[in-house]
């Protein structure tokens, strides 16, 4: 069994053409952030989730946009409680944004 992950902008089309082939799926909200750009950028991120106690599932990373921060999309244990800590921390989501990368 292999696991494939999608950030898609149409969620309930996404499902309808994946369960037409028959693909077992779940649906997971993720956020969408951006590493602050200076060293350590990641840990701006990262280390107030696990002071919080929020488990990170994975990470994934986009492409670096030529000047501009990388944006992580993160897979939590806790997805509102991790959106309150990031946002006191004022690390910027990306939001709808993502899909017109």
């Amino acid at each position: 069994m292999s696991t494939v992950r999608l950030v898609v902008n149409d969620p309930q089309k996404a499902v309808s053409v994946l369960k037409s082939f028959h693909f077992n799926l779940e649906v997971s909200t993720v956020l969408a952030v951006e590493v602050p750009f200076h060293p350590a950028g990641m840990n701006a991120i990262v280390k107030p989730l696990r002071n919080a106690e929020i488990n990170i599932h994975y990470i994934y990373t986009t492409i670096d946009r030529l000047g501009k921060e990388t944006i992580l999309i993160l897979g939590v244990d806790k997805i509102d409680e991790a959106t309150e800590v990031l946002k006191q921390h004022w690390i910027n989501f990306v939001g709808d944004k993502i899909y017109s990368l």
